[in-house]
């Protein structure tokens, strides 16, 4: 298996590195994308299928997950781009989008084509892929 080099991560990723030095790096680049975005969060935990409160929690780091799904779900629903959701997925010490396995293939093709969180699933399910969750899985 091909492990990926730190300086892959800034080809696979939108400046990162200027949310290490943060408290809550990935609650301070989503809270930034979503503002820049003028996006309302309700709405987007609506889309995700995550309850209002539960997905505050999650977004301020009040709760933290390990299911990936849940983490995708919201950037998938704030519609976040490729470039952005693997920036996403680094700050929540998430693993990366990796197009050598099917699902994730799946999932990155329909980043690239803007498909909806629906659509999205649809595309899972007729490739006999899980679709993506959004159940709670505390840390």
């Amino acid at each position: 298996m091909n492990a990926i080099k730190s300086t892959d991560y800034m080809m696979l990723t939108d400046g990162y590195e200027r949310y290490l030095g943060s408290k809550r790096p990935f609650t301070d680049y989503m809270l930034d994308i979503i503002r820049n975005k003028g996006l309302i969060r309700q709405r987007i935990f609506e889309k995700a299928g995550v309850s209002t409160g539960y997905g505050y929690k999650i977004l301020y780091g009040e709760k933290t997950t390990l299911n990936r799904d849940l983490i995708l779900s919201i950037c998938i629903s704030a519609e976040l781009e490729l470039k952005q959701i693997q920036t996403a997925l680094l700050l929540y010490h998430m693993p990366l989008l990796f197009p050598c396995y099917p699902r994730d293939s799946i999932l990155i093709s329909s980043i690239i084509h803007h498909a909806d969180f629906r659509t999205i699933n649809e595309r899972l399910v007729e490739n006999n892929c899980a679709e993506l969750t959004t159940k709670t899985s505390s840390m």
